[in-house]
């Protein structure tokens, strides 16, 4: 396995050139079937879609993660930040329907403080298009800055994310100060 493995990624050039490897590609190599073709297509899609390089990634790479397969229901997650607002982490902490999302901050805060990480962004996503936040949306995030300076933790931002666009609690003046 190990031999198979360095030999596909010499042929590629590395986890870049794997991620543009197609299926007959593939599987021209030899001790390749189709099987593992289809698993390396896989492991390819994940490596572009979430770092390529499985090095750190920043803010912009999250929203390019889900470019490609936005979910069709409310979803929230928790990233861990280094100070270099690199990606240490993520935990899908909800999931809803396609217009609401029930969360209690006392979870989000129980992931935040699992990654082991100084400061979080928590995001969530609104299939419906409308990046606008609302009243439900606003107090989470208060509550989260709030709470979160109890237990040592500190809220980066709290990003709306959709098909088309994003909201920024942080760049709109909506974050509690620190």
């Amino acid at each position: 396995v190990l031999d198979l493995s360095r030999e596909v990624l010499r042929h590629f050039g590395g986890a870049k050139g794997l991620t543009e490897a197609g299926f007959a590609e593939l599987r021209s190599l030899k001790g390749i079937g189709k099987g593992k073709a289809c698993m390396l297509l896989a492991l390819g899609e994940l490596l572009r879609r979430y770092g390529k390089d499985g090095g750190n990634k920043g803010l912009n790479s999250i929203f390019e993660s889900f470019r490609d397969d936005f979910p069709l229901t409310e979803e929230a997650y928790v990233y861990a930040l280094d100070r270099k607002e690199r990606v240490l982490s993520s935990r899908l902490v909800g999931r809803g329907s396609r217009s609401a999302l029930k969360l209690d901050p006392s979870e989000v805060l129980r992931s935040a403080l699992a990654t082991r990480g100084e400061r979080f962004l928590f995001l969530h996503v609104h299939p419906s298009g409308n990046a606008y936040p609302s009243y439900e949306d606003i107090d989470m995030t208060n509550r989260l800055c709030v709470d979160a300076k109890r237990v040592s933790l500190s809220l980066f931002d709290h990003i709306i994310l959709t098909p088309e666009s994003r909201f920024s609690f942080k760049e709109n003046g909506l974050l509690l100060e620190e």
